[in-house]
């Protein structure tokens, strides 16, 4: 079959042409939405592994987590606490304990809170007198509160005359610096 003179056999090539350039085109646009979705499944495929293995360990996860929430419960005090509640029973806490240990507390004083790595830390200054086993039996004693009571600053002054030799079972100061945490807010 013919086409009828050369102006139509001009504007069907040009049609023909115009197509083919536009299936190519259409074609490229494939080509790309193709190929970024395959850049994009090799960017997600990681993320969707980990996020898989994290719901299949699910139960395990909520099981370590409630096991950290009771740990970290025995080692500071609940968010909601009130610093100064918490400063004053620390402090009551902390001359009960030097008592008990045959410790005389010449004073003490509660610090300025200070904010530390997600905590509240409260801190309570105080000295004390007594004679040093004393003083190891009150350490052990502040080493078995929950939550813990940390030592922050010690620093021991003993008289003369045990400095000279010349006495052995003088009494000693110390100056103590305790403190506990609370969960920050």
């Amino acid at each position: 079959m013919k086409f009828p003179g050369q102006r139509a056999r001009l504007v069907a090539g040009l049609c023909l042409a115009v197509a083919l350039l536009a299936a190519a085109a259409a074609l490229g646009k494939v080509a790309a939405h193709a190929w970024r979705a395959t850049e994009l499944r090799a960017d997600i495929a990681p993320r969707y592994a980990r996020l898989s293995g994290v719901l299949e360990r699910g139960d395990a996860i909520l099981v370590a987590s409630a096991d950290a929430d009771a740990a970290l419960g025995r080692l500071a005090y609940p968010a909601g606490a009130d610093v100064g509640e918490i400063g004053t029973g620390l402090q009551q806490n902390i001359r009960q304990l030097a008592e008990a240990a045959e410790l005389r507390v010449a004073g003490s004083q509660i610090l300025p809170v200070r904010e530390e790595d997600g905590f509240a830390v409260v801190t309570v200054s105080g000295t004390l007198e007594g004679e040093t086993g004393a003083l190891a039996a009150f350490l052990l004693a502040l080493a078995a509160e929950e939550p813990p009571i940390a030592v922050e600053k010690l620093a021991v002054q003993a008289p003369r005359a045990i400095r000279r030799g010349t006495e052995t079972n003088a009494n000693v100061t110390i100056q103590m610096n305790m403190s506990a945490l609370r969960l920050a807010p």
